[in-house]
């Protein structure tokens, strides 16, 4: 269909609109999705970490290839373990702005309590109606 009518062949189809019919011809002509892989994480983890207020390119490589971070969530994990503070550049005000941004990012509302050792409890979203919460093993 796309071979011979294009986007228009495409958006012709029943359900298909121009949105879907834009990412049926990325996936035929490029074979992949973009939106896909960004949001399976398949992006460049420097360039996935400098998207964050507060890391910039440079910060992001050293961070990639001094920590090993390639995720949001590696990222989130190292802020609230110590390995953030550990490297230069890191001070009370940046950490906690990376730990807003990324609790923004990643759909949690962080708590006012704390657990003994001080790592924020979090309740992860999960659409409207679900909550699932997660800690670090302390009494709920």
């Amino acid at each position: 269909m796309y071979r011979e009518r294009g986007l228009d062949g495409l958006d012709d189809l029943p359900g298909i609109g121009p949105t879907i019919a834009r990412a049926i011809r990325e996936l035929l002509t490029r074979g992949r999705l973009p939106i896909r892989e960004r949001l399976r994480g398949a992006a460049d983890p420097v360039t996935l970490l400098a998207s964050l207020p507060g890391i910039g390119p440079r910060l992001g490589a050293r961070l990639h290839d001094e920590l090993n971070i390639d995720t949001l969530e590696q990222l989130e994990s190292a802020a609230h373990d110590g390995r953030l503070a550990s490297i230069g550049g890191f001070g009370e005000k940046r950490l906690a702005g990376i730990k807003d941004s990324l609790a923004h990012r990643l759909g949690r509302i962080m708590t006012k309590d704390m657990t003994v050792e001080g790592v924020p409890r979090f309740r992860q979203n999960r659409r409207a109606t679900q909550t699932s919460e997660w800690d670090d093993g302390g009494d709920i």
